[in-house]
Parts: structure tokens; C-alpha cells; sequence
């Protein structure tokens, strides 16, 4: 995991928030259902739509607002891709993270 100092949502929001680890993620994958969409809620967004297999009515929304690398966005509108807080265990100097499109996951 992150040092705090290190988490870009504890350093904007302050040290009670962080980003998700990657088991957090893995428990949330495995309790939803993901669908991408077009146009989220009339809103003309697309992105990832997972919902909550007991409770429908239960959702979060992942924006598809690219994937950057450096200073660069890419696919912004097509893919969603977002950090955890849970080091990459094959360089320990990255994050890990997960990407989604319209196909589906492309990593986790």
C-alpha cells in the first residue's frame, strides 16, 4: 500500500481518504456486474456502470476519461482507467491499476 504522502486522493481530500487496494477492487469486481455505457443517465458520459448483484439499485460509475502516460491522455471517451493504491508487484515503482472499454477489462 501507499504512503499517504503518496496517494494522490489523501494528498487532495486529506489522509481519511485514499484510492481503493487491489484486493478492495477485486472484492468489488466480484460483487458486481459491469456494463459499459455510452451515455450514462441521459448525461452523454460513457464509461464503466458496475452494479451491485443484491442490490441493483446500487451502482458506481466509472467516467471513461482515458488513460494517461506522463504528461499524455489517451483513449479519453473510449477507456476508463483508474490507480489502486497497491503497489505493481512486478516493479514495486508503479501502482497497480485498472482499465476497462467497451470490450471489457483489459487488466485485473
Amino acid at each position: 500500500m501507499l504512503d499517504p504522502s503518496d496517494d494522490a486522493v489523501s494528498v487532495a481530500w486529506g489522509n481519511s481518504w485514499r484510492m481503493p487496494t487491489k484486493k478492495e477492487w477485486e472484492i468489488l469486481k466480484k460483487a458486481t456486474t459491469a456494463e459499459w455505457t455510452n451515455d450514462y443517465q441521459n448525461s452523454g458520459i460513457p464509461g464503466l456502470l458496475l452494479t451491485c448483484k443484491k442490490d441493483n439499485s446500487k451502482v458506481l460509475f466509472f467516467p471513461a476519461a482515458g488513460d494517461a502516460y506522463l504528461s499524455s491522455v489517451y483513449d479519453a471517451d473510449t477507456t476508463c482507467a483508474y490507480w489502486l493504491s497497491t503497489r505493481d508487484s512486478n516493479t514495486y515503482s508503479n501502482v497497480d491499476n485498472f482499465s476497462a472499454n467497451s470490450e471489457g477489462y483489459l487488466n485485473m
